[in-house]
């Protein structure tokens, strides 16, 4: 799904989703003590600048991915989906 603006999304998602934002900058949960909601939808920042401050505000939870290396958005998003799976799969 696309939405043009924040109020777009507030106004147009599902009530049952639950915004988790991916981020490195703020207080965070670290991804490997984090359980997933059953029906999240993730949102992640621009690679040089994170989530913006509406963008977090938004999200009822935040986690970070521990790295000591700068991971681009597409391997941040593929490592939060992993970590969903496998945590998934082992209930």
């Amino acid at each position: 799904m696309h939405f043009q603006t924040w109020d777009d999304y507030r106004v147009s998602a599902p009530r049952a989703w639950v915004p988790v934002g991916v981020e490195i900058g703020r207080e965070a949960v670290d991804l490997r003590a984090y359980w997933h909601p059953p029906c999240a939808v993730y949102i992640l920042g621009a690679e040089d600048g994170g989530l913006t401050n509406e963008a977090a505000a938004l999200c009822r939870d935040l986690v970070v991915i521990p790295s000591n290396l700068c991971l681009n958005v597409a391997v941040a998003g593929a490592i939060v989906m992993y970590d969903r799976l496998t945590k998934k799969t082992r209930k």
